[in-house]
């Protein structure tokens, strides 16, 4: 089985020594390299080019934003995931945006940090349950601000059923959720979101949340499409 590359990311060098160690354990995961700024990280990404970056969000040097922003710039399949002891909701939008897959609170267990990688490594996102509730929030707050444009270029290029995966996605549905909905099966639900994605130009259901509801492609006051 091919290995997961991770580069690790952290000022602090016990936090980082740990979480390298702590992978080190795992088969399926090779750490590639270390950094303990945000500079450093940019530099090791674009030398080693790793799968995954697990990175503190508070690193010094440029911004965490700016850092995820010229990381997936030039390698945009490097897959990021954000580690914090914080969870300012702005601020989680704003990583997502930049292009980060997954945003981890710190106090997560050693399966569950492991488990995200894995997760990330296929591309799919990893949000923390309480980093789920404050984007929710956060998007409730955006849409709440923003006029819906339904008869935007984006949503004539989506089919019915690409819609209403879409609204059940921004929902915060799983998979398994939205094929029970609509009486589909999982992989039909696998096929639409990939299919929304391509057409939206996204990488992943949580960007397809946000700019869905951010460009009035989905407003959360409207009623779900029909299921049980």
């Amino acid at each position: 089985m091919e290995k997961i590359r991770v580069l690790v990311a952290d000022k602090n060098p016990l936090l980082k020594q740990g979480m390298m160690k702590l992978f080190e354990q795992d088969q399926s995961i090779e750490i590639v390299g270390e950094a303990a700024t945000n500079d450093e990280c940019v530099a090791q990404c674009r030398a080693l080019v790793p799968d995954i970056v697990v990175m503190d969000v508070n690193l010094p040097g440029m911004t965490a934003v700016e850092g995820i922003k010229l990381m997936k710039r030039e390698h945009p399949t490097v897959e990021v995931i954000v580690l914090t002891m914080q969870n300012n909701r702005e601020y989680i939008l704003e990583t997502l945006k930049a292009g980060a897959i997954g945003y981890i609170l710190k106090d997560v267990g050693s399966s569950e940090l492991i488990r995200a990688i894995q997760v990330g490594s296929t591309g799919k996102s990893i949000l923390h349950p309480k980093i789920a509730t404050k984007l929710v929030q956060e998007i409730t707050r955006l849409a709440e601000r923003t006029p819906g444009r339904h008869g935007d270029a984006a949503t004539t290029q989506l089919t019915p059923r690409e819609r209403e995966v879409l609204v059940l996605v921004a929902r915060g549905l799983t998979n398994q959720e939205i094929a029970d909905r609509l009486f589909i099966s999982e992989k039909t639900v696998r096929n639409h979101i990939s299919n929304l994605l391509r057409k939206l130009r996204l990488k992943h259901r949580t960007q397809a949340a946000v700019h869905a509801i951010k460009t009035g492609l989905v407003r959360l006051d409207e009623p779900l499409p029909p299921g049980s």
